[in-house]
Parts: structure tokens; sequence; C-alpha cells
């Protein structure tokens, strides 16, 4: 009786305390392979708590904020992991963090204005000098500059995003200002050639196969499959 009580009072304490404290320990190597992030949280859901000594988990939670994830800017970034392998011998010898998981995930990206303008900074080089992006509902400016026969000319287009391929998204610029005033061929197509941009995710983890893209009031919010 005695030692059913024991097992039961220590199924008890393990479900209760143990997933956290190893959520804790996860949140450390999430920073260390993601150094840039401001904040990480990890939650995770294992259930019985102690096949998680097996590297098994129902699921894992992850939150950055305001940092960089696989050279991309990002205000937010959030992945629901289900049914997730850890190797725990890779982690703590090697400290490298590899999830394997076995049913659909998710994930949500989110990114602001600023996040987009840093972004372009590397990606326009060259061509654009510099990008400022602004984001209204389903509508996305391009500020900047080019040189036009080696003078700079001031330039504010239209445009939309628009998902391209599994993990790209692209700029579709539509309508160009200079001062404010449309302008017209022959220039125009040639201008807009060279602000078109592609947001890549190819190496922003748990991202397979993107599903949505919404733009909003200052903000960018990316969907995808994991």
């Amino acid at each position: 009786m005695f030692l059913l009580v024991f097992l039961m009072l220590f199924l008890l304490l393990s479900q209760l305390f143990f997933p956290r404290v190893v959520a804790l320990a996860l949140e450390e190597a999430v920073r260390y392979n993601f150094p840039h992030a401001a904040d990480v949280q990890v939650e995770v859901e294992a259930v019985p708590a102690t096949k998680i000594l097996l590297g098994k988990f129902d699921v894992i939670n992850l939150y950055i904020t305001e940092g960089s994830v696989g050279g991309l800017p990002v205000s937010r970034f959030q992945s629901r992991l289900k049914e997730v392998q850890i190797d725990w011998g890779e982690l703590l010898q090697e400290k490298k963090l590899v999830l394997r998981y076995q049913q659909p995930s998710f994930t949500e990206i989110v990114l602001l204005a600023s996040d987009v303008s840093r972004y372009l900074e590397q990606q326009l080089r060259g061509r654009f000098l510099k990008p400022e992006v602004r984001l209204g509902d389903d509508q996305v400016t391009l500020l900047g500059s080019v040189s036009i026969f080696s003078m700079p000319v001031e330039l504010e287009i239209d445009g939309t995003l628009e998902i391209s391929g599994a993990r790209e998204i692209a700029f579709k610029p539509r309508n160009l200002r200079i001062n404010r005033v449309e302008l017209g061929n022959p220039f125009r197509e040639n201008i807009l050639a060279q602000t078109r941009f592609l947001i890549s995710l190819e190496q922003i983890p748990f991202v397979s196969e993107l599903e949505k893209i919404e733009v909003g009031q200052g903000k960018l919010i990316i969907k995808a499959r994991s």
C-alpha cells in the first residue's frame, strides 16, 4: 500500500513540476541556438511526464520575441510542434537543439514595418537606397531612391505582398510616383523591376510551407505549416 501511494505521489509531482523544469532547460538551449532573440519562452506538454526522459513530448510551444531568426528580423515568432522527439545526447554534447515532430504543426511570424525595412537594406543593396516600408491594410508602400542618369531620385511605390513558392513572399509593385506624381513608361517598368524583392523563409526553422499572409497597420503576419 505504501509503495502504491509513493508511486502515485511521484507521478503526480513529476507531472506538475518536471515539464516546467525541462521547459526552462530548453529555453536556455533555444537562447544558445538563437543568440539574437530578446526573449525566449518554451512550454511543454507530456503525459505522462516521465516520457520526457526519453525525449518525447506531446506538444512544444516555442516563443521568440524581438530578434533575428534565420537572418530575418522578427517582432514575434511562435511555433506549436506536436509529437516531438528530442535527442538529449545531441543537445547535451553539442548544444545542438534538433526537434523532430510527427504531426502537422504550425508557425506564426510577425514582422513590423521596421523589420521589413531592415531586411530590405540587405536585399536591395546597390539597387535601392535607404528603403523604408510602410504597411497598411493589404497595402504595401516602399519608399527610397534610385539612381537615374547618375542622379538620386526619390521614389514612392505601392504594391502587394504575395506568397511565391513554398517559403517565399514576393513584393509585386503596381504604382510608381516621383515627387507624388505617377510616372509612366518608358522608365516606369525599368524602375519597378529594380524594386521587386523577395522575403525568403528558406532558413527559418519550423517552416515547411506558407499558408497565409496578412498585411495590417504597421505589421506583416505570416502563417505557415511546420
